[in-house]
């Protein structure tokens, strides 16, 4: 039986200076993308633009040290991704895998996005907070090589091809419908972004005012 979902974590995530390798989805399949949803909200969150916002520009700052220390190790990103994952309350139900997959679906938006630049291009205002996190992190871990090459991407493909990374034990042959599914279409050309995030709801048991310093 298809699974109606309406969370549509594609239709929330940022658009404007990203390139995502789908319009539906926004990993390799709906149901990863369900159950990143299903953490959020067992978590607490609302699934909603302004509080995915916060939550993966939180996601990237808490990133950013720990994938810095690991790269000075000389250790690879899948031994570095699950550190990061255990410091992010939503994500440590997630099954490795699909954090891992998560973090990298957002670096190779951006990466492929320069690689054919659209509009807005580089007015960096109009950008989504969680963009110009994500740009901060690549260019703190080093992620802007030669020839605007990715060692994050790189390491992602030794990821998947030598541990099966995102080949996970789980039905994904089952079919999901999103209610409304032009989620993808941007109706906002040549406006800015909506990155309103003064009202992200705060899981219970966090406290309120340390949230605050963590955001923008």
């Amino acid at each position: 039986m298809p699974i109606l979902w309406k969370h549509k974590l594609r239709c929330l995530v940022p658009k404007f200076g990203m390139k995502y390798s789908s319009w539906n989805k926004l990993m390799h399949n709906r149901r990863r993308d369900k159950r990143v949803s299903d953490a959020l909200l067992a978590a607490g969150y609302k699934m909603e633009g302004k509080v995915i916002t916060q939550i993966l520009v939180n996601m990237f700052r808490t990133a950013t040290p720990i994938v810095i220390e690991g790269r000075a190790n000389g250790e690879d990103l899948w031994d570095i991704l699950p550190r990061v994952q255990l410091q992010i309350d939503w994500a440590r139900t997630l099954p490795q895998p699909i954090f891992f997959e998560l973090v990298v679906c957002f670096v190779e938006a951006r990466h492929q996005w320069e690689k054919e630049p659209v509009y807005p291009f580089d007015y960096y205002e109009m950008y989504n907070p969680a963009v110009l996190e994500l740009i901060t992190f690549r260019k703190a871990i080093g992620d802007y090589g030669p020839g605007g090459s990715s060692w994050v991407l790189v390491d992602a493909v030794f990821f998947n091809e030598l541990a099966r990374g995102f080949n996970i034990d789980e039905e994904e042959d089952e079919e999901t419908t999103i209610i409304n599914p032009d989620c993808a279409t941007n109706k906002q050309q040549g406006q800015k972004e909506e990155i309103a995030v003064d009202d992200v709801v705060v899981p219970p048991g966090t406290d309120e005012d340390e949230t605050e310093e963590e955001g923008l």
